[in-house]
C-alpha cells in the first residue's frame, strides 16, 4: 500500500461518539472544542444515534449529526482533513462501516483512522501497558450496566402527591438520568458495603444501617418534583461490586483479566490501571474499586493463583475524555498515515473498515506503534 499523505498537514479531526455524549476537536489540542449529546432532534423526534438500527437511517444521522458539528462547532469543511475515530471495543461492524461511508464516501474526507479507545487512553499517561476499565454511561469495558433502580424507589411530587416514578411513563429523560447520576450518586466505602449485604442477608432490609446519604429533590417538567432517596444515592453503583455472582463483579473481571495475561506481565498491568469513562469519575470509585481487590486477592479462588495484592491507579488529565485526548496526541504523532483508510481502500475492502488488530499498518521508517 501506498503511505499516505495528510492534506496539507491540517490537524486532524478527532472524534469520540459515546453513547451519551460526543467529543470532537483536532489532533495536537489538549481539550476538545466540544462536548454535545450524541443525539438528534430533528422532524423525526429525540434520536440517540448508538440507538439507530437500520443502516439506511443511520447514515443519515450521522450525516445530519456530523454535519452540525463541522459547520457549528469545528469551524471547518469537511473534505479538508483526516479523521481519527475513538473506537468502541465492542463497537458493532454495521455502525463502524456507517461511520466510514458517511466520511469517506459521503464528505469526502482524505482518510480515516479507527483507533481503540483503550490504546489511546495510554497515550494521555505515556505508557504502552496498562489495564483500562472503562466505565460509562450504559457498560463498563467488560461488564454492562442495564438495571435502572430509580425506577425502583424514587418518588414524584405531582401536585402535592407522591406517586411512584414507574407509574409515570417518560417523567425523567436519559439526559436526566446522567444528570442524576454525576449530580447526586457516590460510590459508599468498602466496609460500608459490607454492612449493607450483611443487613440485607439477614432480614432483606438495608434501612438496618443508616445512610449516609440524605434525600434530594430534584426538579422535573411540569411543576413536578423527583425524590431522590439517600439510600439509593449511596447504593446506585453496587451494582458494579455486587458479590452474588462473583462471576460477574467488576472486581473479580479484573482480576480474571490480568490472569489470562502472561506471568511476567501480571505485575505491570496491577500497577497501571487506568479508569476512564463518566462512572469512573464518581466519588469514591478509585478507593472502592482497590479495596474490592484487595478483598478479594484474600478469597479461595484467587488466594493461590494471584500473588499480587499491591494495585495502583493511574490518574488520567481527565477521566471523561480521556480516550479523545489519547486521539489527538495520537494524530500529533506522525503515526496517522500508517493506520488511515482512504475512500480507494475503503471501497476495495468492499466497503467495510477492518478490525485494529487486525489491520496491516502502512510502512514505516520512523517507530512501531503498540497494538
Amino acid at each position: 500500500m501506498v503511505v499516505h499523505k495528510s492534506s496539507d498537514k491540517k490537524p486532524s479531526v478527532v472524534l469520540d461518539i459515546g453513547t451519551a455524549f460526543t467529543k470532537a476537536g483536532y489532533a495536537g489540542d489538549d481539550k476538545p472544542i466540544c462536548i454535545v449529546r450524541s443525539k438528534l432532534d430533528d422532524v423525526k423526534g429525540e434520536q440517540w444515534l448508538k440507538d439507530i438500527q437500520c443502516p439506511q437511517e443511520l447514515r443519515r444521522a450521522l450525516r445530519k449529526f456530523l454535519r452540525i458539528i463541522y459547520l457549528r462547532h469545528l469551524l471547518v469543511s469537511m473534505g479538508d482533513r483526516s479523521v481519527i475515530v475513538c473506537e468502541q471495543l465492542l463497537c458493532p461492524r454495521s455502525w463502524k462501516d456507517a461511520l466510514a461511508h458517511v466520511l469517506l464516501i459521503d464528505y469526502e474526507v482524505p482518510a480515516v483512522v479507527f483507533a481503540p479507545r483503550h490504546l489511546l487512553s495510554l497515550y494521555t499517561l505515556g505508557i504502552t501497558t496498562g489495564l483500562v476499565v472503562h466505565s460509562g454511561h450504559s457498560e463498563t469495558l467488560i461488564l454492562p450496566i442495564y438495571e435502572n433502580m430509580l425506577s425502583e424507589t424514587g418518588r414524584v411530587d405531582v401536585r402535592g402527591e407522591l406517586q411512584p416514578i414507574e407509574d409515570i411513563k417518560n417523567v425523567v429523560t436519559r439526559e436526566q438520568l446522567e444528570d442524576i447520576k454525576v449530580r447526586t450518586c457516590f460510590v459508599t466505602r468498602f466496609d460500608r458495603a459490607q454492612s449493607l449485604r450483611a443487613a440485607d442477608q439477614a432480614d432483606g432490609n438495608k434501612s438496618a444501617v443508616p445512610s449516609v446519604g440524605s434525600d434530594i429533590l430534584y426538579p422535573l417538567t411540569g411543576n413536578m418534583v423527583l425524590h431522590i432517596p439517600g439510600r439509593l444515592r449511596e447504593t446506585a453503583c453496587e451494582q458494579l461490586f455486587d458479590s452474588e455472582n462473583s462471576e460477574h463483579n467488576l472486581a473479580c473481571l479484573v482480576l480474571d483479566s490480568i490472569l489470562q495475561c502472561p506471568i511476567d506481565s501480571r505485575r505491570k498491568l496491577a500497577g497501571n490501571i487506568v479508569l476512564i469513562g463518566g462512572n469512573t469519575m464518581l466519588p469514591g470509585f478509585k478507593h472502592r474499586l482497590q479495596q474490592e481487590l484487595k478483598s478479594l486477592c484474600k478469597q479461595p479462588q484467587y488466594a493461590d493463583r494471584m500473588v499480587i495484592d499491591d494495585f495502583a491507579f493511574h490518574k488520567t488529565v481527565t477521566e471523561n475524555y480521556a480516550a479523545w485526548l489519547g486521539g489527538a496526541i495520537f494524530g500529533a504523532s506522525g503515526r496517522l498515515d500508517q493506520y488511515s483508510v482512504t475512500r480507494d481502500e475503503f471501497e476495495a475492502l468492499n466497503y467495510a473498515v477492518p478490525d485494529w488488530s487486525t489491520y496491516i499498518p502502512h510502512p514505516s521508517t520512523d517507530y512501531d506503534t503498540p497494538v
